[in-house]
């Protein structure tokens, strides 16, 4: 995969297998080899919101940020595009 930075107002999906629902972060700001993250839910609609109670924000290294086990994949920029696994960006 080619490497992808992570921007303000990116939501990335957890690669996590240990856990059985899909758990995304949306990115607040990117300061460094850090991006400040906080935890998110996909509504019916496919908005995105803070989960209730809105998780703490908390510093992820931009390294976790690579689509590899354990980090994180990018699932949507915030103009309504979406990263395919082919590489290809489409317009929601």
């Amino acid at each position: 995969m080619d490497e992808i930075t992570p921007e303000v107002g990116d939501i990335w999906k957890e690669l996590d297998p240990r856990v059985e629902y899909q758990r995304c972060v949306k990115v607040t700001r990117v300061s460094g080899d850090h991006a400040l993250i906080y935890a998110v839910t996909e509504t019916s609609d496919g908005v995105f919101e803070a989960r209730k109670p809105r998780s703490p924000e908390r510093w992820a290294q931009l390294k976790r940020f690579n689509g590899k086990r354990g980090g994180y994949e990018l699932y949507r920029r915030p103009a309504g595009e979406a990263y395919l696994p082919e590489k290809a960006w489409i317009r929601l």
